[in-house]
């Protein structure tokens, strides 16, 4: 059911002229930061764990983190943001606070040891320091978290709906952006160039970028504060009552689509993790626990630099099928375009078993094959759960498809991770790809719903703002 405060906002949306798109620019930029963020732990987050002495197990206990911020900080601050009265606005006093949580998260994540040893410690062991870097990772991913969901509904708060797409695609351009100068700047070596570690430049850096971007988010938005006798009149449903109500009413197509959503997320989960760390230790036998300098440890490195060049590939190619996978959909059909650019992420995961060679082909092809479902996998299943549900229900049904991919990826880092420490980080790879394998049989026998016909849902809406503006609750702007 709709809230009061977004038939407001919709109301808002549909009377209010088009924003220039230097403007949407400037009000997605946010997106655009908070994804620089993630970006730089999925590059030196587990080469830093690695070098501390985590076993891949504990890596991917400690990338918990992203997951559970996922499934509390992100839909409890979009939550709370719909209803929040303060003076300056209801999204920004969030955004604001989960950026400082970033930032804190970020900084400290740049430098354990270092830190470590100017507040005094001297121990044997590094604990102090792998406590600091635990808690920077949970520190920073609850900030980026609750940063993430207000951030993108300001965004689609401030644009007229018949401009809606356009949002969007700015979003995905800045997060992509992002996501590119990050995995650049981590590749390049700046130990060499100014004695500085790559992976505390790209933390550092990140810091800079962070605040650079969101700024023009936090001064262009121009949000009315919420009057406190709305938020009063709404009817406020428990999220959790309204996730078993999603739950219960669920048809087995939209079943389908989150177990499906479940397993192809699982094998993309350890890539993104673990795979700079796979390039440093398996393709250019680096050891992250010898001692800095020696050779053992420079080829390390070089190695996870190696393995952000790659992710600055896949990144590339995922931005390409981002703007074809609509016109595939369209001409190939959903099945096969799912279908496929899942088989690409599983393939990804086998191919480290039967080759593993610092040639810049090898690289290219690992990039290629991983770019597709990163991108291509969010929009396909939106796009099959928003055909298969209610309007009115879109909202707890994209909940419940948010939580099943990222349960799959809580499932898959931490089985991964257990037979990396046990196995070859190889075959922790390959682990992955079977819950893969998994997703592709059920997109096969998946049954796919048709798209909605525009004018249907032209009629829905015209409904509901006709509604809207005969509702007593609803005063003038």
């Amino acid at each position: 059911r709709c809230t009061m405060e977004g038939n407001i906002q919709r109301e808002d949306a549909r009377s209010s002229p088009r924003v220039p798109i230097w403007k949407l620019l400037m009000l997605s930029s946010c997106g655009g930061a908070v994804n620089f963020g993630f970006t730089a732990e999925f590059t030196y987050a587990t080469p830093l764990f690695s070098t501390l002495g985590f076993s891949p197990m504990l890596s991917s206990v400690a990338w918990f983190a992203g997951p559970i911020a996922g499934l509390t900080a992100l839909p409890l601050a979009s939550s709370l943001s719909d209803t929040c009265t303060s003076r300056f606005g209801k999204r920004r006093p969030y955004i604001l606070l989960g950026l400082v949580l970033s930032l804190i998260g970020m900084m400290l994540l740049a430098n354990p040891v270092g830190l470590s040893h100017l507040v005094g410690y001297t121990g044997q062991t590094n604990a102090f320091a792998i406590g600091l870097a635990v808690t920077a990772m949970w520190v920073m991913n609850m900030g980026l978290n609750v940063v993430y969901g207000p951030a993108w509904a300001l965004v689609l708060d401030k644009t007229p709906s018949n401009q809606q797409h356009h949002s969007n695609a700015a979003i995905t351009l800045l997060c992509s952006l992002a996501s590119l100068i990050a995995q650049l700047v981590g590749f390049i070596n700046f130990q060499s160039l100014i004695g500085i570690s790559s992976a505390s430049f790209l933390f550092y850096f990140g810091v800079c970028y962070v605040v650079i971007f969101s700024a023009p988010t936090i001064f262009f938005a121009k949000e009315i504060p919420l009057r406190k006798e709305v938020v009063q009149q709404q009817r406020r449903t428990n999220f959790l009552r309204h996730l078993w109500y999603g739950l219960k009413t669920m048809n087995l197509t939209t079943t389908m689509i989150l177990v499906a959503g479940f397993f192809t997320f699982a094998a993309m989960a350890p890539y993104q993790i673990f795979f700079t760390d796979y390039i440093g230790k398996v393709v250019y036998h680096g050891n992250p626990s010898a001692p800095p300098n020696t050779v053992a440890y420079l080829n390390y490195q070089k190695g996870v630099r190696m393995g952000s060049l790659v992710g600055a590939i896949s990144n590339c190619v995922s931005v390409i099928f981002a703007a074809l996978t609509p016109f595939l959909m369209d001409r190939v059909g959903t099945k096969i375009t799912y279908g496929l650019v899942t088989l690409s992420t599983v393939v990804s995961g086998l191919f480290p078993l039967f080759a593993a060679t610092q040639s810049l082909p090898y690289m290219f092809v690992l990039g290629i094959l991983q770019g597709p479902l990163n991108v291509a996998g969010s929009i396909i299943t939106g796009a099959l759960v928003a055909r298969s549900v209610a309007r009115e229900d879109m909202g707890i049904y994209v909940s419940l498809l948010n939580i099943s991919q990222t349960l799959g990826q809580l499932v898959s880092q931490f089985v991964a991770g257990t037979v990396m420490t046990h196995v070859t980080l190889q075959w922790g790879m390959a682990v992955a790809s079977g819950f893969g394998i998994i997703g592709v049989l059920l997109i096969l026998i998946m049954r796919i719903p048709p798209p909605v016909e525009e004018e249907h849902v032209f009629q829905v809406e015209s409904q509901v703002e006709k509604t809207n503006e005969n509702s007593p609750l609803i005063s003038p702007a």
